[in-house]
């Protein structure tokens, strides 16, 4: 199904086991490749096989950056039954929550709703799906009318009017019913969006009542909707660019180095049949290449586990901590939260380095402004002028006068190209003594030299990306004695 979706939100997602967690992503990732998913059991470091919520990204999904935000101090009641990921659309920050409410009559359900977080950034839209274990009206959202209020009610309202979001599919359709639990007889799941969402870009939104089973084998009516724009344009993919700091690790410079000595080895004799210098070079960079890509996606993977596992450190400490608190579980804590800060900030700081995806995304917005014709401005006149009558007549006879000079037409002046005149050019070059050595032309007709390509690459510039694969001056400047052979053949 993940084609015709940008996202998924799942409740009751029952993982028992980390190895069963990574086994599910990596079905989801076997599905999407350029896909992501997000679950609430790698915040709270809880297998139960029972709870859990979960959110799934096609790569057709126009949220950018996405992130899991799920706050890591959440109490333990909302502990793998809430996610929140946070996104950018059009640098407008989206997050979306996923809820999975206590079941039945559970007195703690206030609670639960009291505890779901809503400290968020300004200016930010939110849409909240979930399974919500109560009803919102108990007149139109149940099968035996009822004049209770439900428990936990007043503070899941109160946590919608934090966030500004409100029920769409009840404003479309004020006085219609729908059932989605598995008995049938209660509205219980939701799609809560904020109001910007609902009035400028909700296109549809339902209740999918014909298809228990046929999502996921779920036992809950599924909810779709369509957020869209007309004037919303997805965001293409920045051209890879090659970090700098990938460059600096020894193995991958004794990579490269060998890498290209094995390129020179095996290139053929000059002006045998097949020789293609052009070739192998493309060849050789497009593997560079690659190589390096896996290098990088490598380091970001070693990144998020140990961000998870540093995350899951704190999730354990922080349930430890209130189970019995001690002095020494909380410098504990305190020491993991330190570590975890520090790690994230490492990499944001590492990762600023490449600032080529964010001059892209920031800097550079139209091209139209580096074709503009040249403001002109007026400079001072040295030329002694007495009036406005004195000063048309002088401009006229300068710029007539330099007219003359360089023989070309000029605007309002009527002048004409002076002709060329060939004995007058030959009788000045029979007094120049000055002619260029044999040497001297045979210098200048001959190719760029090893050192010359040598000498270039050592002097190119830093943090630049000379060509659309992507590589940066510092690839070629690990051996440029080696790359001026190769590009001097």
């Amino acid at each position: 199904k993940q084609s015709r979706y940008d996202f998924i939100a799942l409740q009751e997602t029952h993982i028992s086991s980390e190895d069963m967690l990574r086994m599910t992503a990596l079905n989801w990732s076997k599905t999407d490749a350029s896909g992501s998913s997000f679950w609430s059991n790698s915040c709270c470091n809880t297998f139960e096989r029972r709870n859990g919520c979960a959110l799934l990204f096609s790569k057709s999904c126009p949220l950018q950056d996405l992130l899991d935000v799920t706050p890591l101090t959440l109490p333990e009641i909302a502990r793998n039954r809430y996610l929140v990921v946070k996104g950018t659309l059009d640098d407008i920050s989206v997050y979306i929550h996923v809820v999975y409410a206590l079941t039945g009559d559970d007195t703690r359900k206030a609670e639960f709703f009291a505890a779901l977080p809503t400290d968020f950034d300004g200016n930010t839209r939110h849409i909240i799906c979930g399974d919500f274990n109560l009803v919102l009206d108990p007149t139109l959202d149940k099968v035996v009318h009822s004049h209770r209020r439900p428990t936990g009610l007043d503070e899941l309202e109160c946590w919608m009017s934090s966030l500004s979001v409100i029920d769409s599919w009840r404003l479309l359709n004020p006085d219609s019913r729908v059932y989605s639990n598995p008995t049938h007889s209660n509205r219980i799941d939701f799609v809560f969006l904020s109001g910007a969402f609902h009035q400028e870009n909700l296109m549809s939104i339902r209740y999918h009542v014909d298809k228990y089973q046929a999502f996921f084998h779920n036992d809950h009516a599924p909810i779709s909707f369509s957020l869209a724009v007309d004037s919303y344009k997805p965001k293409k993919k920045a051209p890879w660019r090659c970090p700098p700091w990938v460059l600096q690790l020894p193995e991958v410079k004794q990579h490269l180095t060998f890498s290209l000595k094995c390129t020179l080895a095996g290139l053929l004799p000059q002006g045998t049949p097949g020789f293609n210098p052009a070739k192998v070079l493309d060849d050789h960079l497009f593997h560079d290449k690659m190589y390096l890509q896996s290098i990088v996606s490598a380091n970001h993977d070693r990144d998020r586990k140990e961000c998870d596992r540093l995350r899951l450190r704190v999730a354990e400490l922080t349930t430890a901590l209130e189970a019995t608190p001690s002095s020494s579980l909380a410098s504990q804590l305190k020491a993991a939260e330190l570590n975890l800060q520090d790690t994230l900030r490492s990499i944001k700081d590492r990762n600023e380095l490449d600032l080529f995806r964010e001059q892209i995304k920031s800097q550079e917005k139209c091209s139209s402004t580096f074709f503009k014709p040249p403001v002109p401005r007026q400079q001072a006149s040295t030329f002694p002028v007495k009036d406005s009558a004195d000063w048309d007549l002088k401009s006229s006879a300068c710029r007539r006068y330099w007219a003359n000079i360089f023989g070309l037409p000029t605007s309002g002046l009527d002048t004409s190209p002076q002709a060329v005149d060939p004995s007058l050019h030959r009788e000045i070059l029979q007094h120049t003594s000055a002619r260029l050595t044999d040497d001297q032309r045979e210098s200048l007709e001959y190719p760029l030299s090893q050192e010359e390509f040598s000498s270039a690459i050592r002097a190119g510039p830093k943090n630049k990306a000379p060509g659309p694969d992507g590589l940066p001056y510092e690839y070629f400047q690990i051996n440029p004695e080696l790359w001026g052979t190769l590009l001097a053949i």
